[in-house]
């Protein structure tokens, strides 16, 4: 990296370059001509104008530096005193990039350094795809100069056979090409190709004037579009760009997959043992002979292992859903059958805090229907477990039913709870966020109602949730149905 610096009236000379000291090649200059001489001779990344006095004859060598036969197209950067009255329109309007006080030395290196970053040389192998031979020589030597490898080809059909046997970091392809199938017909193949080669960035270049064809080429998948006759400098700036986003992708969801699977087979391992807890605990207060206060004992360790259980489950689903992804899985299920099940898991916890569960299911219901049954359930389960945990007193009813047109299958679960404050309930599908009522529990992870959100949208529905402080509240889940 090779930096010039044209300094003029200063008591220091040396500053910049004490700057760039360890971080690039710096050349000092007092005269333009002697640093336009030094720049043709062995050309420069970076040119500095740094000045004490008076900066407004470095407008006239901006133009000199930027304009032919110099020509340069790199960062050119002004250094100048903060006490000077510095017009930053005066400043870009003549080809400057950025401005710094004497006093920015830390901004300074950090623009250096970040442009020496993006200047490195990648490891990526580039599809060209043009066919104009004049011109795909030119892109080439112009890619090649800038370390990268390249695939060529001059049609479609070559193009993916090149793309299906290597490992392409990004296609760049013109879109007018000849024969029957265009770029964009490659584009196309290539957003429905599987794997992660469907991902794989796309930079489209052509003539047209025509800013609706340029529009359907994004909606075709197209990462970036670059009019001909092409700039090389921009060319060179969007590949950089596009591979580093591209290769930071991947790596992300690669670090995702694993933090995943990790989170995944810990959460398993912790549910095997607080299962062992749980039975243990079970079998104790079920199988009797305790006293009194061993019983409570048994009880405490049972409450404990349900609430581990219910944070792991939270943090697997969550995790699993922000990680991976979800899908739907749907099957024919037996509503009525489904919501029994979920009474019945129910009946010894509101048992032992004197409530009573109400059921009601809807006629129409008696036809199994088409629905993802896991995510169902699990909604059901959420809703009924908050229910249950934060009323103390009274009903907690479950209730099935249809839309008037059919087409919508709706799950409420109402409580006679404390309620929930209009203020907090924006709180309800946030992430680790709880109300009052949560944290005064002291249980829970704040997990369970963003999951059911998250599920309830996989399923194409909503949830929604009503409530009168003091008086209860009421969740209420509608998804799309349908019967076979």
């Amino acid at each position: 990296m090779r930096i010039l610096i044209l300094h003029i009236d200063l008591e220091d000379s040396g500053c910049i370059c004490n700057w760039l000291e360890g971080i690039a090649e710096c050349s000092l200059f007092s005269d333009v001509n002697d640093l336009v001489d030094a720049y043709n001779a062995s050309s420069a990344d970076i040119i500095v104008f740094q000045a004490d006095t008076n900066i407004s004859y470095f407008y006239q060598y901006a133009q000199v530096i930027r304009e032919e036969p110099v020509g340069f197209r790199g960062p050119l950067l002004l250094v100048h005193n903060s006490s000077q009255d510095v017009s930053l329109a005066t400043i870009y309007n003549s080809g400057v990039t950025e401005s710094f006080c004497l006093s920015e030395a830390e901004p300074f290196q950090n623009f250096v350094k970040r442009f020496i970053t993006n200047q490195r040389k990648i490891d990526a192998t580039i599809l060209l795809v043009e066919d104009s031979v004049t011109q795909r020589k030119v892109i080439k030597r112009l890619l090649q100069d800038a370390y990268f490898t390249i695939l060529e080809a001059g049609d479609v059909k070559s193009a993916w056979q090149l793309f299906e046997s290597n490992s392409v970091d990004l296609v760049l392809t013109d879109i007018v090409l000849e024969g029957a199938a265009t770029g964009a017909n490659l584009v196309s193949t290539i957003r429905r190709s599987s794997g992660e080669q469907a991902d794989t960035p796309i930079i489209a270049m052509s003539g047209f004037s025509d800013s609706a064809r340029v529009v359907e080429l994004f909606a075709l998948g197209v990462d970036e579009y670059i009019s001909k006759p092409l700039q090389q400098e921009e060319l060179l700036a969007r590949v950089r760009r596009l591979i580093r986003a591209y290769s930071d992708h991947r790596e992300l969801r690669r670090t995702n997959a694993a933090m995943s699977q990790f989170i995944s087979r810990l959460s398993h391992e912790c549910r095997n043992q607080i299962n062992i807890v749980l039975g243990v605990s079970r079998m104790l207060i079920r199988g009797g002979g305790l006293s009194e206060r061993q019983m409570e004992q048994a009880r405490v360790v049972e409450r404990a292992g349900v609430g581990q259980l219910s944070l792991f489950n939270d943090i697997l689903d969550y995790t699993k859903f922000i990680y991976e992804g979800l899908v739907l899985n749907e099957s024919l299920t037996d509503i009525p059958e489904l919501v029994a099940e979920v009474v019945s898991l129910f009946e010894y916890q509101a048992n032992e805090k004197g409530l009573t569960i109400e059921s009601e299911i809807a006629s129409p219901l008696s036809t199994p229907c088409v629905v993802d049954r896991q995510k169902l359930f699990q909604v059901m389960i959420n809703l009924m477990g908050n229910a249950i945990k934060f009323t103390e007193i009274g009903v907690v009813k479950i209730k099935a039913s249809i839309s008037d047109d059919g087409q919508l299958l709706r799950l409420s679960v109402k409580d006679s709870g404390p309620g929930i404050a209009e203020e907090e309930l924006s709180l309800l599908f946030q992430a680790f966020k709880q109300t009052g009522a949560g944290l005064n529990a002291k249980v829970g992870t704040g997990l369970g109602l963003v999951i059911c959100k998250q599920f309830a949208e996989i399923m194409g529905g909503e949830i929604k949730v009503s409530s009168v402080l003091g008086k209860g509240a009421q969740f209420l889940l509608q998804i799309p149905v349908r019967y076979e």
